[in-house]
């Protein structure tokens, strides 16, 4: 089956990853991922934040307590009990970011990226280790496996759709499909039709 590629290079390259990423995990080149349903094929399992409590009390408070919007989502490496890869979501994020964060999460987990590290200092301040171009590797990769590049084209240069429609049938932000958009190389296809769509609808409200 021929691949429905970005015109653009960033956009394809960004689109191949994504593919390879569904391969691995057994997902069709187009289709959406549900982030949940992909777990059980790496294997992976998500933390229950509440559990961190017990298991790492000071660790609980620095993410939950004391910064609770510093962070999205955390990759913790393999179980030492099942050899499952772990992952922790911002319990109090949205539904729309936490499946984007496990999303990166699992980006990060199948292409094998170097792991960031979460390390407290001498006076117990805990820190994390960031890779910028990695991390921006991972979300936009990210966002190509939930929002496939051929669902997008049609729906910005068919279907008209706004960035808030797409958003509400693929359960992620706005802002989230506008990144998309962007970075797929249809922001001016979706300037485009969407203006003319929105002028069309003002003519017949007259």
């Amino acid at each position: 089956m021929a691949l429905f590629l970005p015109f653009t290079p960033h956009g394809r390259t960004t689109e191949l990853l994504a593919i390879e990423v569904k391969e691995r995990l057994g997902f069709a080149p187009d289709q959406a991922i549900d982030p949940l349903l992909a777990l059980d094929r790496i294997p992976a399992r998500l933390i229950d934040a509440r559990s961190l409590w017990d298991r790492a009390p000071q660790l609980a408070r620095a993410l939950f307590i004391e910064h609770p919007w510093d962070w999205s989502g955390i990759g913790f490496g393999k179980s030492p009990d099942d050899g499952m890869e772990l992952v922790l979501l911002n319990p109090a994020h949205a539904v729309t970011r936490r499946r984007a964060s496990l999303m990166e999460e699992i980006v990060h987990i199948v292409l094998n990226h170097t792991k960031s590290c979460l390390r407290s200092d001498a006076s117990g301040v805990w820190q994390r280790s960031h890779d910028k171009e990695i991390e921006d590797d991972a979300f936009t990769i990210g966002a190509a496996c939930l929002i496939p590049y051929a669902e997008l084209f049609h729906a910005v240069r068919d279907a008209h759709e706004s960035a808030e429609a797409i958003a509400s049938r693929l359960t992620v932000s706005t802002d989230y499909v506008e990144f998309r958009i962007k970075r797929a190389g249809l922001f001016g296809v979706y300037r485009k039709n969407v203006s003319l769509e929105m002028r069309g609808r003002h003519r017949t409200a007259r």
